[in-house]
């Protein structure tokens, strides 16, 4: 894919820079710890085009993007590239273990409700009965590695995995270059190497209100909330995470972050918890091992699995 390695090199004092670009609906940010700005500046452009590679593969707004040439198509059997089919099926498995929590059909939901093109607005409850009709993972049946059957009308949407599939990607670049120290950043998805690295986890209804987490270094962190996606119409509250069985916006909890081993996985599992709530999250996260989640409720109410608290720095 690359074709550098940065070695050679004589160290010099570490420190942070830090780049960001516009990417994945978000803002995509790498801090790296070096004193080499030579080094930095291959290792920036090489993960950066990589984070745009996966935005152009798996966007939906672009009609001649991947995801965009299969809503076109369907329904009916579609020929894609591989990379495409296997975040895919990473996606289903997800989708089964969190019993449709987690559903890359929603395309159709998202749209409706203006959160595609920033007209958001409560769609006639009919609008969304037909929208629905067509939302479901078992529409989806991949026949091979790069050819899949889908025998609905919807619209895929892999917003809640791209995001933290472009932040695994990022990091393999920098990884493959050598780079020791760094943290990318996509909008709450987030993977560091190295040591000391921390992040601070809004509680959305507490102004200044942030707990503070140690980044550990074999694992990837996602969040999902109603704080940045949203609109409010007579004093409600609806955000861009919707349940797939109604077509609404989730609203029992206001903040949900995931601890995984990537963070395709941690984006993809904290939008099923936000779906769940916390009531039934212990239940999914125990299908998932090694996940750690922390849901803020909609009373304010901290709810932590047993692993995630030795992450908190007090």
């Amino acid at each position: 894919m690359v074709g550098y390695l940065l070695t050679g090199v004589e160290p010099e004092r570490p420190k942070n820079t830090s780049r960001i670009i516009p990417a994945l609906g978000t803002m995509v940010e790498i801090q790296i710890r070096s004193g080499i700005d030579s080094v930095n500046a291959v290792a920036y452009d090489a993960a950066f085009k990589e984070v745009e590679r996966i935005d152009s593969l798996f966007t939906d707004f672009d009609t001649t993007g991947a995801i965009g040439k299969i809503n076109q198509s369907l329904p009916g059997k579609v020929v894609t590239a591989p990379e495409v089919v296997g975040l895919i099926k990473r996606a289903l498995e997800i989708s089964s273990l969190t019993e449709g929590k987690f559903d890359i059909t929603l395309g159709r939901v998202v749209r409706l409700w203006g959160f595609k093109d920033e007209t958001m607005h409560i769609p006639a409850e009919d609008s969304v009965k037909e929208a629905v009709s067509t939302v479901g993972w078992r529409h989806i049946k991949i026949l091979d590695d790069s050819t899949l059957a889908i025998d609905s009308k919807l619209a895929l949407d892999l917003s809640g995995i791209a995001k933290g599939y472009a932040v695994d990607r990022a990091f393999a670049v920098l990884d493959s270059l050598g780079v020791e120290q760094f943290l990318i950043n996509a909008g709450g998805e987030i993977r560091c190497k190295g040591e000391d690295w921390t992040t601070g986890i809004q509680d959305p209804r507490n102004e200044g209100g942030v707990v503070q987490v140690i980044l550990p270094k074999d694992k990837a962190v996602a969040t999902s909330g109603d704080y940045e996606n949203f609109f409010q119409v007579a004093g409600k509250r609806y955000c861009h995470l919707f349940d797939p069985t109604t077509g609404f916006p989730a609203e029992t909890v206001i903040s949900v972050t995931v601890l995984a081993d990537d963070a395709a996985s941690a984006d993809a599992i904290a939008t099923a918890l936000f779906v769940e709530g916390s009531k039934k999250s212990k239940k999914i996260i125990e299908k998932f091992p090694g996940c750690e989640y922390f849901i803020i409720d909609k009373t304010g109410e901290k709810h932590y699995s047993p692993g995630f608290k030795k992450y908190i720095r007090s």
